[in-house]
């Protein structure tokens, strides 16, 4: 009797899959993909970490700019207000000033809500600092030099009236004014200016007291004047 032959057997391997046949992770994967997990976790908290330093650097900035021209506003109106109270000539305004500023300067800092905006008003209070400095500087010296402008015509003025009330004395008193307009740390041009309406004013009333006094040798000075157009 023939032999039928055994059919041949199928082999069937089944792979591990899991759900909707994706592989399944063989117990010697699990680190790989822990460690993919942990490496996108941290990139995702190192750029959340940026975005918030770029935010409170932003906060930082703003909010000093803010309180920094809100200063600026306050300083120009004390800075006037400060001029208009200044005494003639101005003496120690710069100083006065400068240590107003300081104070208030270094209360804006004290408030500054972080280090970055503290940072920030610092670099800036330093800057408007020097600027207002050269402004006090420029303000005092302008009112130096016109309070020597105002001293000048005071003496002149009064020397004026010492000649009229003595018109012998008209020689010394110029001889006496010019000389301390020489001695004077002013511009050249502002001496000579200085100079010649001392000597009008002086000459002025040297003519009005002698008319008072003694006309006639008045009219006799004004009689023998010749004037050169007419030589």
């Amino acid at each position: 009797m023939p032999r039928i032959p055994m059919a041949p057997q199928v082999q069937q391997t089944v792979a591990a899959s899991g759900p909707l046949g994706q592989p399944v992770a063989r117990a010697g994967h699990l680190d790989d993909y822990a460690g993919q997990a942990d490496q996108a976790l941290g990139q995702t908290l190192g750029q959340a970490a940026d975005q918030m330093a770029r935010l409170e650097s932003d906060k930082a900035i703003t909010e000093a700019d803010k309180t920094f021209s809100q200063f600026q506003l306050q300083q120009f109106q004390k800075f006037k207000d400060s001029q208009n109270t200044a005494q003639p000539g101005a003496e120690g305004f710069t100083k006065d000033y400068i240590q107003s500023y300081d104070q208030d300067a270094q209360q804006v800092l004290d408030s500054a809500s972080s280090r970055q905006s503290r940072r920030f008003l610092a670099r800036h209070l330093e800057t408007f600092r020097t600027h207002m400095g050269v402004q006090s500087i420029d303000f005092e010296g302008h009112q130096q030099y016109a309070q020597k402008e105002d001293n000048i015509q005071q003496t002149i003025q009064n020397s004026g009236q010492v000649i009229y009330q003595s018109p012998e004395m008209y020689k010394p008193q110029l001889d006496q004014v010019h000389s301390s307009i020489d001695a004077l740390n002013m511009p050249p041009d502002f001496k000579d200016k200085a100079k010649r309406a001392a000597t009008k004013e002086f000459t002025d009333q040297y003519w009005a007291s002698k008319s008072q006094t003694d006309p006639q040798s008045v009219k006799n000075a004004l009689g023998a004047y010749v004037p050169k157009a007419l030589q």
